[in-house]
């Protein structure tokens, strides 16, 4: 119960704390979908699929936080019933915790159970009303930058399809541009006021690890985009370069990251290789053989 008041209680001050912070995150997202109403009907539907995740992320928390609500109460009454139904009844507490002396003697007084019975209560309730408040807002921020950036993706695909004129296309790719570059500002301002909070949840909780990877997917995926765009087809060198820079700017995932980073299969499993190797053998290669060969310095 300590650590969970803990994290409870620190949700509720970064509320607080960074509440001018959520009002910006909330119209900055009510002006991602006011700016443009020129939605073709397949980006419509792309905004719709997102905003509807977001709304089930709302819908999975409300129904587990007041799920577990009213689960700890339910067990006591049930315990409590089934134990008057046996002949042996007894007081049942939602929490069984063991008092100091002397409150340990009488925590089985019918006035002191109920007191104790309340203020458990409550505390089920605080904690509820803050999951159920503070853990959906990062989720559903994350859930709408990968909708824009699926918008972005389709948006990119079209340019090389439909335009030929190379200042029209730089014009397009510098809206985009600067449109990756505020969801980058955004995640990294949700990383910054949020990043200790996350850090916590990340220790004492698995639920947001499956959004983690969910939000570094679309990210390359939207990085793979970029490079599947068509724009081969287009020879203006500053085109080209604008594609570069874009490429190079979304190797970092706009995910809000703990202490996870990504890595190089490749490397991965040349680490996991070497580390068997003997350390006076490290310096060989190999050749198709499999004769070693004596590296170059």
């Amino acid at each position: 119960m300590v650590i969970v008041f803990i994290t409870i209680t620190l949700k509720y001050f970064m509320l607080l704390i960074h509440q001018a912070f959520i009002q910006n995150m909330i119209k900055y997202i009510e002006r991602d979908y006011s700016e443009d109403n020129n939605y073709s009907e397949e980006d419509k539907e792309t905004i719709l699929k997102y905003v509807k995740k977001g709304g089930n992320v709302c819908i999975f928390w409300l129904c587990a936080g007041f799920g577990t609500c009213v689960t700890f109460p339910l067990k006591a009454f049930a315990s409590m019933f089934y134990l008057y139904w046996k002949g042996e009844f007894r007081l049942v507490p939602m929490f069984e915790i063991t008092f100091p002396e002397p409150i340990e003697s009488y925590k089985n007084s019918i006035a002191v159970f109920w007191i104790w019975f309340a203020m458990t209560f409550l505390f089920d309730l605080y904690a509820t009303t803050m999951n159920v408040g503070f853990d959906p807002i990062i989720p559903i921020c994350m859930l709408h930058v990968c909708g824009q950036t699926a918008l972005l993706s389709r948006r990119l695909t079209r340019i090389f399809a439909e335009i030929e004129d190379p200042k029209e296309i730089q014009a397009q790719l510098r809206f985009i541009i600067i449109k990756v570059q505020s969801l980058y500002d955004f995640i990294g301002g949700i990383k910054s006021s949020f990043g200790l909070l996350f850090e916590v949840n990340m220790k004492s909780t698995t639920f947001t690890l499956p959004l983690i990877a969910f939000q570094i997917v679309e990210s390359e995926i939207f990085r793979q985009e970029i490079y599947a765009s068509g724009w081969q087809k287009c020879s203006d060198v500053s085109v080209r370069h604008t594609i570069l820079l874009m490429l190079t700017r979304a190797r970092v995932p706009m995910g809000v990251r703990s202490v996870f980073y990504e890595m190089s299969l490749d490397t991965f499993a040349e680490v996991i290789v070497m580390k068997d190797v003997p350390p006076r053998l490290r310096h060989l290669q190999f050749d198709e053989c499999g004769m070693g060969v004596v590296d170059e310095l």
